[in-house]
């Protein structure tokens, strides 16, 4: 009966009911107790046509199936319950399991605490894994030791990139430098057997942190395997040269407009992540071989590739594109710049110039130096100067603050440092 049909079961039980009321009758025939016999037949009937539907339902006898000892208040009596094949409740990133990759070879000890430190002071326990210069000073590695980040010594040598001017990494002759950080990542995240949870690949100079980024409410679970972070639309788009030109030369098409995924920040699963780094060598592979994708300079062209692959969906479909200014990480670097040629602009109109912008604030003064944006912007939290996402929160990773120019880090990031740098020390 286990192996039989819904249907089929139902059938053989009636039968059985019927079967056996009938030999129930027989033997009492001629006895004066036909009506009991009827009856009983009735009855066993009746009780058979329950079993029936539990087994059409599927219920009794199914794998997953027990019986609940409880009793059923409606019905007055024992229920059937199905054991439905038990769900694990969503586990959210355990910060502690995380990890940051980034590629930080030739930075002196500022970017570090600027990156690491703004990081480490958010609370995150997780791994942060670096690739540094062989020759990185000793402050740099001393530095690197006390907030506990895994140090990778990269080293430059010879390229086999056809006429690559520059040079490459060794071991990684065939990818110029800003490809090389592909295989480099995929190694340390293999390596990293620890690193199970919310997975991070960045840019270092050029990036700091306000929140958690794997703790933040902006994370919507189930996580998507791969997310990729929209820069602001449509004041950019894949209309722009630095995709659009390259896509067109080497695939022979034109991308169109949709918003402009930024290459230098991109988060998922260590699942995600390992197949999202497989897709791009893939592709990097196509693109260094084919002459008309192959540019020996230039610089950003893994930001045409990360879309090409993207909007031709090639990187699958448990993948996301977080709109901007929504996730655990903004990238800032359009309006940074408008705000920053702005100023420039004013400046040139009073006779000053670019590098009069840059010795002087944005907007604010040395009292309320937290207000080192004009709030028609609407891009900071005023009170603490945190740069913020649209519902108000403190964006987890901020990307590309250097284009608001030199001021923004005279008069506002390294005043923030100092306040990481107390925290740092209080915690330890």
């Amino acid at each position: 009966l286990k192996s039989s049909s819904p249907e089929r079961r139902t059938q053989k039980f009636w039968k059985m009911a019927l079967s056996l009321g009938r030999r129930r009758g027989q033997k009492t025939k001629g006895l004066g107790i036909s009506r009991v016999s009827y009856r009983s037949m009735a009855v066993a009937a009746f009780i058979f046509s329950l079993f029936a539907v539990a087994f059409w339902q599927g219920l009794i006898f199914a794998p997953n199936a027990v019986l609940s000892p409880s009793l059923s208040q409606e019905a007055g009596g024992l229920r059937v319950v199905a054991n439905k094949e038990k769900t694990s409740p969503i586990r959210k990133w355990d910060s502690s399991k995380s990890v940051l990759m980034g590629l930080a070879s030739g930075y002196g000890k500022h970017t570090f605490e600027q990156f690491v430190g703004s990081l480490r002071a958010t609370g995150f326990s997780g791994a942060i894994i670096l690739g540094i210069a062989s020759d990185a000073p000793r402050d740099v590695l001393d530095y690197l030791a006390e907030t506990n980040v895994t140090v990778k010594i990269v080293t430059l040598g010879p390229c086999t990139y056809h006429d690559e001017p520059s040079k490459c990494l060794v071991g990684l002759p065939d990818y110029k430098l800003s490809w090389a950080r592909f295989p480099l990542y995929k190694q340390w995240l293999l390596d990293c057997k620890e690193c199970t949870d919310g997975i991070m690949m960045t840019d270092v100079q050029d990036a700091y942190f306000q929140a958690d980024p794997f703790t933040h409410s902006s994370i919507k679970y189930p996580v998507p395997g791969l997310m990729t972070f929209e820069e602001i639309y449509p004041d950019l788009t894949t209309e722009n040269w630095l995709t659009n030109a390259p896509i067109e030369k080497c695939k022979g098409y034109e991308i169109g407009n949709h918003p402009m995924l930024c290459s230098g920040s991109t988060m998922g699963t260590r699942e995600g992540i390992l197949s999202y780094i497989d897709v791009m060598m893939k592709e990097l592979d196509v693109w260094n071989k084919d002459k008309q994708c192959h540019s020996s300079t230039m610089v950003g062209d893994d930001q045409s590739i990360h879309n090409h692959l993207y909007y031709s969906g090639m990187f699958g479909k448990d993948t996301a594109a977080i709109p901007h200014r929504t996730g655990p990480i903004h990238v800032v670097g359009v309006q940074a710049n408008k705000i920053f040629r702005a100023a420039i602009k004013e400046a040139e109109e009073v006779g000053d110039d670019e590098k009069w912008v840059n010795g002087h604030r944005l907007y604010g003064t040395e009292d309320k130096w937290q207000e080192w944006l004009d709030p028609k912007h609407g891009l900071i939290d005023p009170k603490t100067g945190l740069i913020t996402n649209l519902d108000g929160s403190p964006s987890p990773q901020v990307h590309q603050f250097d284009r608001f120019g030199l001021s923004f880090g005279r008069f506002y990031l390294d005043r923030k440092m100092a306040e990481w740098q107390l925290q740092l020390k209080n915690v330890s």
